[in-house]
Order: C-alpha cells, then sequence, then structure tokens
C-alpha cells in the first residue's frame, strides 16, 4: 500500500504551520508490516522574515522555528477539517509565544500529542 499525503499549510501573521508526511510511525519509521502500526503527521512551524535580521540587504524567506517540529497523534488519513483545526490551535500558540517573548517549545511537545478526537 502505497501512502500519499499532500502537504496542508495554515499561514497567519507570518507564520505557518505545515503538515507532512516523511514516514513516521507510533515507534519512529512506519512499519507498514506492522497491522499495530500507523502512518502519523508531523507538523512543523516557520516564520517569515530575514535570516540575518541585523542585515537590511538580506532577503526575507520561510525559516523554520526551533523546537518546533513533532511528529503527532494524527494519521495520514486525517480530515482536512482536523488538520485546519489542530494547525490553527498550533498556530495560535506559536504566534502567542513569540509576541510574548517566551519560549513555546513546551507547548510544541504538549500539542504533538493532538489527535483527531480533539479536533471534533
Amino acid at each position: 500500500m502505497d501512502i500519499v499525503f499532500s502537504d496542508v499549510t495554515l499561514e497567519r501573521d507570518g507564520f505557518r504551520v505545515d503538515w507532512e508526511w516523511i514516514g513516521e510511525g507510533v515507534s519512529g519509521e512506519y512499519d507498514p508490516d506492522d497491522p499495530n502500526d500507523v502512518p502519523l503527521l508531523r507538523f512543523s512551524c516557520y516564520e517569515f522574515g530575514s535570516v540575518d535580521p541585523g542585515n537590511e540587504a538580506a532577503p526575507e524567506e520561510w525559516y523554520e522555528l526551533d523546537n518546533a517540529s513533532y511528529c503527532t497523534r494524527m494519521p495520514v488519513s486525517s480530515p482536512l477539517k482536523s488538520l485546519a483545526i489542530a494547525a490553527s490551535v498550533i498556530l495560535e500558540a506559536v504566534i502567542d509565544g513569540e509576541k510574548k517573548g517566551k519560549s513555546y517549545k513546551k507547548e510544541m511537545e504538549r500539542l504533538s500529542w493532538i489527535c483527531i478526537e480533539e479536533t471534533a
């Protein structure tokens, strides 16, 4: 069985969350021969800005935020609506942390446990 998943992105206020399938499962790499394994999605968070803030000539682009990429309990079969709801919660946590100048690492770790049941 080939697993097909098209990345899903939610973007707001110069931040974005991507859902992607990179081959992860319940215990690391997804094992299609293990009937108890499930192909799981990963979220990664990005900010749009200069990669060199002190250099006005530096181009702006999307760069991945530190401590903001985690495998989750969301399977690749997750409905788009569930992914959008979960991404909005993740995005809100990142934006809130950035605006307050606080670390969002613990919140991202907590949100890595998000599952479909929590988005219903």
